[in-house]
């Protein structure tokens, strides 16, 4: 099969998926009023992702969330997907933070790998899978959504630069 078919199905693919979730984006509970209070307190907040620029767009336009990110690494800005760890450290690296001072809020597996690969804290976000599983790959912790209240202690307590690196999808 030509790639060019293959990459012309992953386009269609993509575009379909949008046109589905366009008007059905709902955030985690506490996800905005959490990056208000870590910008407020000079927290600079990354995202890290392997959505393609479309889809990226289409959700930091919802809600004006991309006013949050200080910088963006998306899926081609990189060579190696997680959990190769390039993803995190380029994001790392735009904002001017060492990778131990980051701190990387994960859904996935292999972003929790990434993560720890680049030698960044990472806190598990508990959507798709297990609190276990999520530890089990390297999650120091693991929270419901943002309105959990070591968020407001980890708000309190940052010391700037720090980093939250957050993903979607």
């Amino acid at each position: 099969m030509p790639s060019s078919d293959v990459r012309r199905w992953g386009a269609e693919k993509e575009a379909i998926y949008r046109a589905l979730i366009r008007d059905q984006i709902v955030w985690l509970p506490g996800l905005i009023l959490f990056l208000q209070q870590a910008q407020a307190v000079g927290l600079l907040i990354g995202l890290g992702t392997s959505a393609c620029r479309e889809n990226v767009d289409l959700l930091l336009n919802q809600d004006q969330l991309g006013d949050y990110f200080a910088t963006q690494v998306i899926g081609s800005d990189v060579t190696r997907g997680k959990p190769d760890p390039q993803c995190y450290l380029l994001a790392a690296e735009r904002l001017g933070v060492s990778p131990e001072h980051c701190l990387v809020f994960e859904d996935a597996i292999a972003g929790v790998q990434s993560a720890r690969n680049a030698g960044m804290a990472c806190w598990g976000v508990l959507t798709s899978h297990t609190a276990p599983e999520l530890i089990a790959a390297g999650a120091e912790t693991c929270i419901q959504d943002f309105t959990d209240p070591a968020l407001i202690h980890l708000i309190q307590t940052a010391a700037s630069p720090s980093v939250v690196a957050l993903k979607t999808s």
